[in-house]
């Protein structure tokens, strides 16, 4: 508990300051706490281990500069990139915390200036309008009575908030008439009061609030004002009197960070400062997701470890068992001295070193490059840009699992759906209304008593705000009376889209809402002014699924309580059909009094796939409202159980309703909605679709948006289906051998429905709820199904499992027994929706296909969504109208549901591809540099741990020599963009992992680097003999040419390797390939120029004829064999992706458009058969032809 005294020093020396710090490092801990990060991680570790042991002269077989410079670059380059990321975010710390503000001094009475960072709690803060709020505050005067803030840089919500004013209530009758029912708030303040006034009113109160959380929506507090509770008084009351205690809540606090709005001055007062806040205690490092191709590799990696181990051990021993009396046979190798007890340790780390260069030091931040390239050319496609906003990559690291996406796990609403509502229907006391426009003309809706009651009702059940986008500043400010006659263009806003279209429909009612703010609202009935007054909001709440308000109508004193909600809620709530007597007292009609007439309307406009809603109403007397104020002002102003003690008294309200009518809203699908979901489909891709609507919704949904198709048999997993049946295992096991066809003997009635077993009269009677998905009545356009006669049980047709939510998925995922058949059953169908889901049920499912070890993708564009997409291994947020919660928890944030398509079928599969590629060819040119190690002293150094190469081979294999062309490959497309777009089947071949099985890791590379390796050693020394001492070259070692020469035979292979490995040859990759044995010659002319090296002179003896023919003659003798074997395999089982690029390849040849696009590739990628890039067939609006210089497609 926090008690904040306003401007007193004792306050303010309890806690902290407001200084804010993002940043990670300090000049003085930077590099201490930057390498102990990079060597957290194992490998770096792993690297570190290896270059201090290599600083042992006594077991480094080569110079320990050959890893340490390579590692000291790695780790200098991941430095800089911290350093510099962290700079900016001490910038923009040192600009927040300087940032200046007005704030109250006490003793000087007068507002000074003082920076951010010297705020604290209990100051009095001077806000103007458009001003960002510094620390959390609440508001103790305002020139409105209410102020509103903008929460986008908080939650990514563009709509204003409401935020009342903290003021003592002066009157507390509940009188009717003309006074206001409720207790009228006061300011205790003004913002024309002198700093002396100021100073002495805020001696008269306190705030007593919770501790700090981190919950957005959690403020509990009260204020205490002490002085007498006559509204002339001003004087501080007596010891002996009680304060007035006034509650607080999430509509006081103003979080940091968020922007005042429509309010020209605000005095705050700071209650929570610094890393306090909402804001910093919401910060938190983001979760570390790893991608499979990184689990792939740390698997072949532990493996090449323990393979190195193994060779240090075995090599070891057998070096030190022949070479333990070497000095006997040979005396001038005498054994060191204080080395007799150490020799086998001393072996063993020497083949250790040796093996070190096959986990190659470079590949790591190779990839790291690679991902980040593949960042930028993801935020950079046109094709998925729409309306100014592009696709934001915020997790890299995980770029590649995009295309090994196995479960697409997506919410309906503002995801599949546009999220823009419209009232279409509405079911009055048992009359439907149609309030759609026929024909671009509107309707004409009688509005007798009922209906006009109907759209009261709705005009007032609601938080939506009233805006007049042309009044003046004044003229708002005046509250009810700028709606009733104001000239302006009134509109609505609201945290939800569903009240504005309700708002909206009402108008069609002849009921319009034309003003509201805290205590009161005003609508006009057939063009009449109504004045209410709004005792108590009940906000919408996920457990209870309702939305309600308590309003009393000003001039008949009428007191009601409306309510709006899920229509399973609403049902609840609402008066035993006994026990119902007479209607409303508004309307003529028939109540709608028969629970089965409501829930028949309900599913008639849920099969239209409408979002339906429920409306209600309860009567209160006078005494009953006075009882629940006194009940909920007690409840409001405890600081303990408070939100137990409001539960209790909002499920006493939540009772003996009568059911008014049914709306229904239309949620229209985004574009090309349904042809994305059918390319996941046909990649092998299952999708289930996670709503809180209801389940005819849902499936109605499903069928529209290809979820499923008519013919499709549809697994139902009810509550009414399981409670019927004799055990929920039970009913659960039919469905389960139902979708394996074990049930053949299940009759089948018209159109393919179920009807029952005779065999099996249990599964016979329930399998009703099993049924086949229709097209309703012309409700949605969709092609016909020519199977949708078809068994079920034949091998032509898909399951759906379709799962209610709430009460039987909670069963389902807390039993183990219902859980495997729940699982067990989703294996067997195509796709899986479930109804009713709660935000917190959404994550759980996710976390169960997650933890089947299938990739998951989740996409949602709402709060309710960020648990799930957390959940996923891949999480994708779409930026929509609820705000950026989703896209900021995201580690992809799109536009468009479609936007899928690009994100999965073009950049995951090229990524996965090359990042592939480039682990293999890592891996690969390593072993080519260490088998040799291990070949040399097996034949030639009699197991003495001696290495073949030179340190500053060493030292450039893995750096200059190679690691240009590897990282260039990311520029390489296996498959041109328009046949990974128009094939999504291809897509099965990179989702199965074949670009780093198994097969292709260690049968392609690993394999063929250890035979090329070895056939390249003893090839050379058949030429130069394997005479190492040279008694011509006063100590020059012949096996320096040796090595000189396998040294340029492997360079010149790396080329040929990238070449045959290559698809797409840019002119920068031709650079650097044809370019790195010039490198390599001119380096070896400078190394061997210098006299203070002891490889002086040896290149001058490698240039010879002979040399250059054996070069020649090696590389084709390493080629020739693997390119043959790898013709045959593409003989025997073709890879359907070179098919398909041989095919575009044909396509363009005789297409003479392409002709025209081919003459822009460079001569070397036409003698390469290389594809040139055309645009995404997603593209649907041509771009100005300087913005696709910019931002261009084809740079993939």
């Amino acid at each position: 508990m926090r008690i904040v005294a306003p401007l007193d020093g004792s306050t303010a020396a309890a806690f902290c300051d407001n200084k804010v710090t993002n940043s990670r490092y300090t000049v003085w801990n930077f590099l201490f706490l930057n390498f102990y990060e990079q060597f957290r991680r194992p490998v770096n570790f792993y690297f570190l281990l290896v270059a201090s042991l290599k600083f042992i002269s006594i077991v480094a077989p080569v110079n320990p500069l050959s890893t340490l410079l390579p590692l000291a670059l790695t780790f200098s380059l991941t430095a800089i990139k911290a350093a510099r990321d962290d700079i900016k975010r001490h910038k923009q710390d040192a600009i927040y915390n300087k940032k200046e503000r007005k704030v109250l001094n006490r003793e000087a009475m007068t507002w000074e200036t003082r920076t951010n960072r010297s705020i604290r709690v209990g100051d009095v803060i001077l806000l103007r309008e458009g001003e960002d709020i510094p620390c959390d505050v609440v508001v103790l005067a305002a020139t409105n009575p209410i102020v509103y803030i903008r929460t986008d840089n908080l939650d990514g919500e563009l709509d204003l908030k409401p935020r009342d004013v903290v003021a003592p209530q002066l009157s507390s009758d509940h009188r009717g008439g003309d006074d206001v029912p409720n207790a009228i708030a006061h300011q205790l303040l003004s913002v024309d009061d002198s700093c002396a006034s100021i100073v002495g009113k805020l001696g008269q109160m306190r705030v007593t609030c919770s501790d700090p959380s981190p919950m957005i929506n959690c403020f509990d507090g009260v204020a205490e004002f002490f002085f007498s509770r006559s509204p002339a008084a001003e004087t501080v009351a007596a010891n002996n009197s009680a304060p007035m205690r006034v509650s607080l809540s999430e509509n006081n606090i103003l979080p940091q960070s968020c922007v005042l709005k429509n309010t020209k001055t605000a005095i705050c007062l700071a209650v929570y400062t610094g890393e306090d806040t909402k804001c910093c205690l919401n910060k938190r490092n983001p979760k570390v997701k790893w991608a499979q191709i990184d689990r792939d590799i740390s698997k072949y990696a532990i493996f090449v470890f323990i393979f190195q181990i193994s060779c240090g051990f075995l090599f070891g021993a057998v070096g030190y068992l022949m070479n333990k009396n070497v000095e006997k046979t040979y005396w001038y190798l005498p054994m060191t001295t204080g080395e007799d007890g150490l020799a086998f340790g001393i072996y063993t780390l020497r083949f250790f070193l040796l093996t070190t260069v096959f986990i190659p030091i470079s590949f790591k931040f190779v990839t790291d490059m690679s991902k980040y390239y593949f960042a930028l050319v993801i935020e950079n496609d046109v094709a998925m840009h729409h309306d100014g906003e592009w696709c934001n990559v915020r997790n890299s690291s995980i770029v590649e699992d995009l295309g090994q996406v196995d479960y697409v796990l997506s919410d309906k609403t503002g995801t599949l759906t546009q999220n823009v509502m419209e009232f279409l229907f509405a079911t009055i006391n048992g009359e439907r209304k149609c309030l759609a426009p026929v024909e671009a003309e509107e309707v004409q809706v009688s509005c007798g008593e009922h209906v006009l009651h109907f759209g009261r009702v709705l005009s007032l059940c609601n938080t939506v705000e009233v805006v007049y986008d042309d009044v003046s500043q004044e003229m708002t400010q005046s509250g009810l009376s700028t709606g009733c006659g104001a000239v302006g263009t009134m509109r609505y806003q609201a945290a939800s889209p569903d009240e504005v279209a309700l708002c909206n429909g009402c108008e069609k009612l002849n009921v319009r809402l034309v003003a509201r703010d805290a205590t009161t609202a005003a609508v006009e009935v057939n063009g009449i002014k109504e004045e209410w007054f709004v005792h108590y909001v009940f906000a919408f709440a996920s457990e209870f699924k309702t939305m309600g308000v308590i309003v009393e109508e000003k001039s008949t004193n009428a007191i009601y309580y409306f309510v709006k909600g899920a229509d399973d809620r609403i049902l609840e709530m609402a008066l035993d059909e006994n026990s119902s007597t007479g209607g409303p007292q508004w309307g003529k009609g028939e109540r709608m009094s028969s629970k089965a007439a409501i829930l028949a309307e309900v599913e008639h406009y849920a099969v239209f796939g409408l979002r339906t809603l429920l409306v209600a109403e309860k009567r209160l007397t006078r005494n009953e409202l006075d009882e629940f104020l006194e009940k909920v002002r007690e409840a409001e102003l405890s600081m303990n159980n408070r939100k137990e003690e409001i539960y209790k008294l909002r499920l006493e309200m939540e009772n003996s309703v009568t059911i008014l009518g049914v709306t229904a809203i239309e949620d229209k699908l985004q574009d090309h909605v349904p042809e994305t979901i059918r390319s996941f489909l046909q990649a092998g891709i299952k999708v289930w679709m996670l709503t809180g609507d209801k389940v005819q919704t849902a499936e109605q949904i499903a069928l529209t948006c290809s979820l499923c198709s008519p013919g499709d048999c549809v697994l139902r997993v009810l509550a009414d289906k399981l409670d019927a049946f004799e055990s929920w295992e039970g009913y659960m096991e039919s469905l389960l051998q139902f979708s394996k066809g074990v049930m053949m003997d299940v009759q089948y009635g018209d159109a393919g429905f179920p009807t029952g077993s005779s065999s099996d009269p249990a599964v016979g009677e329930k399998v009703c709820a099993m049924g086949m998905m229709q097209k309703r009545n012309g409700s949605v356009t969709t092609e016909t199904n020519e199977s949708a006669d078809v068994n079920p049980l034949s091998t032509g047709s898909s399951y759906v499992l379709v799962i209610e939510g709430g009460q039987v998925l909670e069963r389902i995922l807390t039993t183990p027994s219902l859980l495997k058949l729940l699982t067990e059953l989703s294996e067997n169908c195509a796709s899986v929706i479930c109804a009713r889901t709660t935000p917190k049920q959404k994550a759980a499912v996710t976390r169960l296909v997650r933890s089947r070890g299938f990739i998951t993708l989740a996409v949602g564009d709402g709060g309710n969504d960020v648990a799930m997409i957390q959940e996923a291994q891949v999480g994708v947020g779409i930026t929509g109208r609820e705000g950026k919660q989703a896209a900021r928890a995201a580690d992809f944030s799109i536009s468009r549901f479609s936007d899928l398509r690009s994100l999965v079928f073009v950049h995951g599969q090229l990524a996965y591809n090359r990042t592939a590629f480039v682990i293999k060819y890592s891996f690969y040119k390593s072993v080519l540099i260490g088998i040799i190690q291990l070949v040399h002293n097996i034949f030639h150094t009699h197991y003495s741990g001696g290495s073949f190469w030179d340190g500053f081979g060493l030292t450039l294999w893995n750096g200059l020599y190679s690691l240009p062309q590897t990282m260039l490959y990311c520029l390489d497309r296996k498959v041109p963009r328009r046949v990974l777009e128009q094939t999504p089947a291809l897509y099965k071949v990179t989702r199965s992992g074949v670009d780093l099985g198994v097969c292709q890791f260690f049968g392609s590379f690993i394999f063929r680097g250890v035979f090329q390796s070895i056939l390249a050693y003893f090839l050379v020394l058949s030429v130069h003999g394997t005479g190492f001492a040279s008694p011509n070259d006063a100590g020059q070692s012949a096996k320096d040419v040796a090595f000189t020469l396998t040294y340029a035979i492997l360079i010149l292979l790396q080329v040929v390797t990238v070449l045959m490995e290559s698809h797409t040859v840019t002119a920068l990759n031709a650079i650097f390939i044809f370019g790195m044995p010039v490198v390599y010659v001119a380096a070896n002319m400078i190394y061997s120029s210098l006299e203070s090296f002891y490889y002086y002179g040896v290149w001058k003896k490698t240039t010879d004829i002979v040399s250059f023919l054996t070069c020649i003659a090696v590389v084709s003798a390493l080629v020739v064999p693997v390119l043959g074997v790898l013709t045959l395999i593409k003989i025997w089982r073709p890879d359907p992706r070179d098919v398909m690029r041989s095919a575009e390849l044909r396509r363009q040849a005789n297409d003479p458009l392409a002709v025209e696009k081919r003459a822009s590739v460079s001569r070397l990628s036409r003698c390469l058969w290389c594809v040139p890039e055309e645009p995404s067939t997603y593209v649907t609006v041509v771009l100005a032809d300087d913005e696709l210089t910019i931002r261009n497609a084809n740079s993939v």
